[in-house]
C-alpha cells in the first residue's frame, strides 16, 4: 500500500458514520465510542451532515442481492462505491492479459478470485479523490483473510450484513438485465423495460450476464454460505456488525 494511501485512510479512521436503513429511520454510529441511536431525520439533514462527515462502508452480503442499496449509500454519503465485481469484470477486457482471462474463468463458473489479484485492483482504486470523503466496499471481503489484511489496512468501524432469503435472491439476480451500452439495469420482475428485452431509451437489446445463470449462482451462493458464517463471526466478535433486512424496499 503506497505512503499517500495509508496517510489519506488514517484520516478516515476519525470520520463519524451514519449509516443509512430506510427511508425514515437511520442509525448515528459515533466510531470512537461504537454507540448505536436510532433517529429520525429529514433528508436535507442526512445530505449536509453525510456530505461533511463521510462513512466508511462495508457490505458483507449474499450475491446478487447488494448492487442497489450500496448505490444508493454511496451516492447518500458522497463516497466512493468499489465493487469488486465491476473492478473484476473491467480487468477482463483486456484480452491480452493473462490475469483478465483467469479472472473471466473464474466468474463464468460462479467461483471466487485470488485474494492477491482483488486486493491489488482494490489498493489501485483506493488512492481516487472521490474516496478522500469515504468509502463503501461492494463485494470485499469474502473471506476471513480478506477481512484480517482489510482490517489492517482500513481498521473500518462499521459492517453490515444484508439478509435475505436464498430464493428471493435467485428471483433478484436471475431477472437482472442490462443494456451494454449504457449499463442501464432492468429487471425482469422487479423493474421491467417498457418493452421486452429493449432500452427504454435506445430501444436497444438488453442482455443477462453471462454469470447469472442458474448453476453459477448455486455455486456462488455455496461458496458463500461456507465463508460468510466465520467472517460474520469475525466482525461480531470486535462488535462492528449490524444485520439489515434486504427483503425490504
Amino acid at each position: 500500500m503506497p505512503l499517500k494511501t495509508l496517510v489519506k485512510l488514517r484520516r478516515l479512521w476519525h470520520l463519524t458514520a451514519q449509516v443509512y436503513i430506510s427511508a425514515q429511520t437511520t442509525f448515528d454510529l459515533n466510531l470512537s465510542s461504537s454507540s448505536v441511536t436510532s433517529t429520525k431525520t429529514s433528508s436535507s439533514d442526512h445530505s449536509q451532515s453525510s456530505l461533511q462527515q463521510g462513512a466508511n462502508i462495508v457490505l458483507i452480503e449474499l450475491p446478487g442481492s447488494k448492487g442497489t442499496q450500496s448505490s444508493q449509500l454511496s451516492k447518500h454519503y458522497k463516497i466512493c462505491r468499489l465493487s469488486t465485481g465491476d473492478l473484476l469484470r473491467q480487468a477482463t477486457q483486456d484480452q491480452s492479459s493473462s490475469e483478465g482471462q483467469r479472472i473471466r474463468k473464474a466468474m463464468e463458473a460462479g467461483g471466487l478470485v485470488d485474494d492477491h489479484i482483488v486486493l491489488s485492483l482494490i489498493d489501485k482504486n483506493l488512492t481516487k479523490p472521490e474516496c478522500s470523503n469515504g468509502f463503501l466496499f461492494d463485494g470485499f471481503p469474502r473471506t476471513i483473510n480478506q477481512g484480517e489484511q482489510l482490517e489492517q489496512l482500513l481498521a473500518s468501524k462499521q459492517k453490515r450484513l444484508h439478509a435475505i432469503p436464498d430464493d428471493l435472491l435467485k428471483r433478484r439476480t436471475l431477472g437482472r438485465l442490462i443494456h451494454k451500452p449504457s449499463s442501464r439495469t432492468y429487471h425482469e420482475e422487479f423493474h421491467p423495460p417498457k418493452e421486452s428485452m429493449k432500452d427504454d431509451i435506445t430501444g436497444e437489446p438488453l442482455y443477462r450476464r453471462s454469470d447469472d445463470t442458474t448453476e453459477a449462482l448455486n455455486a456462488r451462493l455455496n461458496t458463500y454460505h461456507k465463508q460468510a458464517i466465520p467472517l460474520i463471526d469475525f466482525y461480531h466478535q470486535r462488535n462492528i456488525h449490524r444485520c439489515v433486512d434486504a427483503t425490504k424496499k
